[in-house]
């Protein structure tokens, strides 16, 4: 049921013991067993080398806390020399500055592609039509004053009782 929203299926093992010790072989019970492609996707993951432009990462973290530090202490020293348009502009000039400089980051990539994929995924929700949102919020409105009632008459009963046994 899950297929055509790009997830794959999570049947159980029925033979996970024995996935286990045929993984290197091939398990005869392969398409019921998620165990074998969890263990290759932690292989190939473990297998990646570390590339040139990750080693660079280190670096361009640094550029981008020495332009929001810049940014910072520019604002700071200039609040009463430099009107404050010219400071916003400045201040969100060196914000794009840094995410640009955070985007060609491995964290920054990834970061961007979640984007990308939560507004696809925003794409598929259904959202509800203007009268279910009425219908909605109207049951949640009777039942928080239907609820305030009952507690209030429940606070009531339990006051009354405390007053005459306290007398």
């Amino acid at each position: 049921k899950t297929e055509s929203w790009g997830f794959e299926s999570l049947l159980a093992c029925h033979y996970m013991h024995e996935c286990v010790r045929r993984e290197r072989l091939k398990c005869e019970f392969q398409p019921f067993c998620v165990l074998r492609t969890i263990v290759e996707r932690e292989e190939a993951m473990s297998t990646n080398v570390e590339s040139p432009q990750n080693k660079l990462d280190g670096l361009k973290w640094l550029v981008v806390i020495a332009i929001i530090a810049a940014g910072t202490v520019g604002n700071s020293y200039y609040a009463e020399q430099v009107a404050i348009l010219y400071r916003v502009l400045a201040m969100v000039a060196l914000g794009l500055a840094a995410a640009f400089v955070a985007l060609q980051t491995a964290k920054g990539a990834a970061f961007w592609e979640l984007l990308k994929s939560a507004q696809i995924e925003m794409r598929k929700v259904v959202w509800p039509t203007k009268p279910e949102t009425n219908q909605t919020t109207l049951m949640v409105l009777v039942v928080v004053f239907v609820m305030a009632l009952l507690l209030w008459g429940l606070d009531a009963v339990f006051g009354k009782i405390a007053s005459f046994i306290i007398g």
